[in-house]
């Protein structure tokens, strides 16, 4: 059954049809059923909605001029629920725009599993833009081709009410494609306590005041393809650092979270942030065990004026443990202020290999690879004024420095790429 929502010519009195549409969405949300489908039209929607009907599709037929306003009048949000809260599964939310949300912009709970949230917009909310969350969620969240900026705004009144672009808590098989999360008060992606196999993959992160992607006692996440970077630097966050990618986990006393295991960094490019590739161990504070299984391989990572380090994978404070791959990468500092170190001195939980540096590396950090490699200035930046693209940081197709595989197939960051060989004498690889 297809029913219709319209702010502007509607009446909940109405039964609903295309031509005497509901007015708002909480009329539509109790009168759902599963196989219904709820159109909503152009307007402003204001306050909360709780979808709890199973196999249910809400789309908008105005994207552009689909509005959920949460109203949001500034004060402390620590019990307010979401604009939008998904708790039934097999359920579709696509072209909304949320804005001013009270709490969570979007948010899925209890017996959501198998959601797909797409094209949607999540503007100013005071905690995170959407978040997956509790312990019953269930599985095979897909959220595809959103924007979700400025969340967090509740952090100004109270810090540890921290809001993140997308935050995720013991979610099993979530991915995360293709979405723009920019200028949020916490980190751009948040993946943490038990999430499990999730995929983050080709989304764009910039000018977040914490990590662009952060990782804590979450087994088998798959960060690939992915660009981060900041134009300036976020306005601070206590506790919080604006670095590019980041694995830190809790120590596991009193808890049951697991140990970050079986990590895949693939393929992104990280650029001028804090620390462009952090893996934190503290003593008593974080506990992070990079094992066999963690893999680092076919980034790109280009420092710039805000960079303070490009690579850091801290030792483990309670000894030793088997060293995970770092292979592939392109390091390249050459824009970065003058003293900054390329990595830390100690890689004890390292297998390094392949690499191309931009000046050499700790000697802790020796391997295979080509320190002060000329072509690595064809990883030139653009860090202020317009927002840059992915092509500004990468090297060129052309150029032996491929710091990523673009097919399957495995290829060093120092061997010529079989997809661009030369083709006769007049060839020129900038065609």
């Amino acid at each position: 059954m297809i029913v219709h929502v319209s702010a502007l010519a509607g009446d909940d009195r109405h039964p609903g049809s295309e031509a005497r549409p509901w007015r708002t969405l909480q009329r539509a949300a109790k009168a759902a059923r599963p196989g219904d489908r709820v159109v909503v039209h152009r307007g402003t929607y204001c306050g909360t909605t709780r979808i709890t009907a199973a196999d249910t599709e809400w789309e908008t037929a105005e994207p552009d001029e689909t509005v959920l306003n949460g109203e949001w009048d500034g004060r402390d949000t620590r019990y307010a629920p979401a604009v939008l809260s998904i708790e039934a599964p097999r359920t579709v939310i696509t072209g909304f725009t949320v804005n001013n949300a009270p709490a969570h912009g979007i948010g899925l709970r209890g017996a959501a599993a198998d959601i797909l949230i797409k094209n949607c917009r999540v503007h100013d909310s005071a905690r995170s833009g959407i978040r997956l969350f509790g312990k019953n969620l269930g599985r095979n969240a897909t959220i595809v081709n959103c924007t979700i900026t400025g969340s967090g705004r509740a952090a100004r009144l109270n810090p540890t009410l921290l809001g993140h672009g997308i935050e995720l808590t013991f979610g099993y098989g979530v991915m995360i494609a293709g979405c723009t999360i920019a200028k949020n008060a916490g980190a751009g992606i948040q993946v943490r306590q038990g999430a499990k196999d999730t995929i983050l993959q080709e989304n764009t992160l910039f000018d977040n005041a914490g990590p662009g992607i952060a990782i804590s006692n979450s087994p088998r996440t798959a960060v690939t393809d992915n660009f981060i970077y900041l134009t300036a630097r976020p306005k601070a966050v206590k506790g919080l650092r604006p670095d590019g990618i980041t694995v830190a986990d809790r120590p596991r006393r009193g808890q049951r979270y697991p140990a970050t295991r079986g990590t895949r960094l693939h393929g992104n490019v990280v650029a001028n942030c804090a620390t462009l590739l952090r893996v934190h161990n503290e003593p008593s504070r974080k506990s992070t065990r990079p094992e066999a299984q963690t893999v680092i391989a076919h980034n790109t990572l280009v420092g710039g004026p805000l960079t303070r380090r490009g690579v850091a994978i801290e030792p483990g404070p309670h000894g030793t443990h088997a060293p995970a791959v770092f292979r592939d990468n392109i390091i390249h500092m050459g824009h970065a202020p003058a003293g900054v170190p390329i990595a830390n001195a100690n890689a004890q939980p390292i297998a390094a290999a392949g690499n191309a540096w931009s000046s050499a590396p700790p000697v802790t950090w020796a391997s295979g690879s080509d320190t002060g490699e000329a072509s690595l200035r064809n990883a030139a930046v653009v860090l202020s004024g317009e927002h840059p693209v992915e092509d500004d940081f990468a090297p060129e197709r052309w150029s032996r420095l491929i710091g990523r595989a673009s097919d399957e197939a495995t290829i060093g960051a120092l061997d010529p790429p079989t997809l661009f060989t030369l083709q006769g004498e007049n060839h020129d690889p900038g065609l």
